[in-house]
Order: C-alpha cells, then sequence, then structure tokens
C-alpha cells in the first residue's frame, strides 16, 4: 500500500471520538484470536460511558489547542522560517491558556482508497503533555506531583514541557467497516483489502507524533502497553525506537476482576 498516510487533527464534527472508540472495538476480536484478549477485555469502548466521555472531552480539548495555535502560527510573519524556535513560542503561548496537565491532542490517520479514492480514516492517537494518572500512582520513581518530586522525576506541571505522552495508540482493523456492511456475505478477500489499508500506519502516527515533539523543542516521548503474551507489543514499540523503563500494574484497568501488567517506555529525541 503506497499511497501517502495523512494525518490531522481529530474534530467532533466528522464523529472522530466515536471512530476512534469504533477502531478499539474493531481489535477486540483480534486480541482474543491471538490470547491477548486480557489486553483490552471483551466489553466494547463504545460500550463504556466512562471510555465515550473521555473520548469526546479529549478531542474537545485538542479542538480548543488547534484554534489557538493556529492563531499563535498567525502571528508569525510569512516571510519568517517556521523553525523549532517558532514551535516551541506557539506552544509556551498556548500553554498559559491550557495547563500541561489538561493538554491533550488528538490526531486521526487517513488514506485514500486506491479502489474508490475515498479518503479512509485508518487510526488515531491522543498525545499530552502529562502522565496518566496510573502511572503517576504505579511509578513514582518516574513521575510526580510538584509536592512530591525527587532529583531525577518528572513533574506534572513542569514549564516549559520535558515530555509528550502518547496515551492511545490504534489502527482500525476494518477501516472499510465491510463487516458491518456485509455481514455473513463478507469474505476472506474483502477483510483483507479492508486490513491492507491500515498497515504501517501505527508506526506513520508515531513518528508524525516524534516530529511534532522535535519541532517543539520537547526532548522524550513515553508511551505504556500491556506486555502480556510474551511482551509481542513491548517489542513492537521498541522497533519503533523507544527502550524499556519498567512495569507497572494496574488492576480492573480495563474491567472488574481483570488483571493488567503493562510495561514503560520512553525515547530521547535528538
Amino acid at each position: 500500500m503506497s499511497t501517502d498516510v495523512l494525518i490531522r487533527p481529530a474534530v467532533l464534527t466528522k464523529d472522530d471520538d466515536g471512530f476512534m472508540l469504533r477502531a478499539f472495538d474493531s481489535a477486540l476480536p483480534h486480541l482474543a484470536a491471538i490470547g491477548s484478549g486480557d489486553q483490552w477485555g471483551s466489553v466494547p469502548f463504545t460500550s463504556k460511558p466512562s471510555q465515550v466521555e473521555q473520548t469526546k472531552a479529549a478531542v474537545c480539548t485538542s479542538q480548543r489547542i488547534q484554534a489557538l495555535l493556529t492563531d499563535a502560527c498567525s502571528s508569525t510573519q510569512p516571510s519568517t522560517a517556521y523553525s523549532t524556535g517558532d514551535q516551541a513560542s506557539h506552544l509556551r503561548s498556548v500553554l498559559d491558556k491550557v495547563p500541561q496537565e489538561q493538554w491533550d491532542e488528538v490526531f486521526v490517520a487517513e488514506r485514500l482508497d486506491p479502489t474508490s479514492d475515498a479518503l479512509v480514516r485508518l487510526g488515531a492517537m491522543m498525545c499530552s503533555l502529562y502522565a496518566p494518572s496510573y502511572i503517576v500512582q504505579t511509578r513514582p520513581d518516574v513521575f510526580a506531583s510538584a509536592t512530591t518530586l525527587r532529583l531525577g522525576q518528572h513533574t506534572q506541571d513542569a514549564t516549559p514541557p520535558t515530555f509528550v505522552y502518547v496515551g492511545r495508540l490504534i489502527v482500525h482493523r476494518d477501516p472499510l467497516d465491510v463487516q458491518a456492511r456485509h455481514g455473513e456475505a463478507t469474505t476472506s478477500a474483502d477483510l483483507e483489502r479492508s486490513a491492507a489499508l491500515g498497515k504501517g500506519v501505527g508506526g506513520k502516527m508515531m513518528r508524525f507524533a516524534i516530529e511534532q515533539a522535535q519541532l517543539r523543542g520537547i526532548p522524550i516521548m513515553y508511551v505504556d502497553c500491556w506486555n502480556g503474551n510474551g511482551g509481542a507489543l513491548v517489542r513492537y514499540y521498541e522497533s519503533l525506537g523507544f527502550r524499556r523503563v519498567g512495569t507497572f500494574d494496574v488492576p480492573d484497568k480495563h474491567g472488574p476482576g481483570l488483571p493488567w501488567s503493562g510495561e514503560l517506555l520512553r525515547m530521547d529525541l535528538p
């Protein structure tokens, strides 16, 4: 699949929050089939009120941030090269209006379907300037609040930002929705063509996040993932350039009584 992937900010008017939830739902049968059912549990994300609310709120916040960044960028002289310093300056100006602990940016990856020339949503990603509460609670050796800060730790309200945290990264398993549209008439060829559209999209979204962090002068990227089923997902992030920081456990993360063991990974940016 050679068609370029386009990455844009998520918007509520395109139901991008709903798309992100449906993308997670699309992965559940596949995860169960490969022995990774414990990664996200079996309950669809679209059926979890907390996930629906959090995802919509994140896209809403992202829209506000994008509008503020656009306003900040428009103040740059057209003849001025758009440099790392410009990006960092714009980020600082917007941080006066949106604090780090509330900073979520959501992006959607799209690609043209070569058989129809239609633009198809393939995946979504959320990048934050703070660590999730479950990480702060389980890895206080890495992340801490300002009141418990120790040497070498990251604080949630550091200025300027010291890291970007990729809190969500998902690629839709059936972006053409052939299963929903054709039901029992769906063929394996239909599913393979649909899934092929998403090939390599996860890595492209992560590289986009890295480039954005570099332009803004932010030196560190973090991501976490489930470390079960032999650690395949951990190795995937290592293949993208991340290194392991350590493990953590979050009981009931994706359902009552469902154990969840994760790996925190870090990338130091040049």
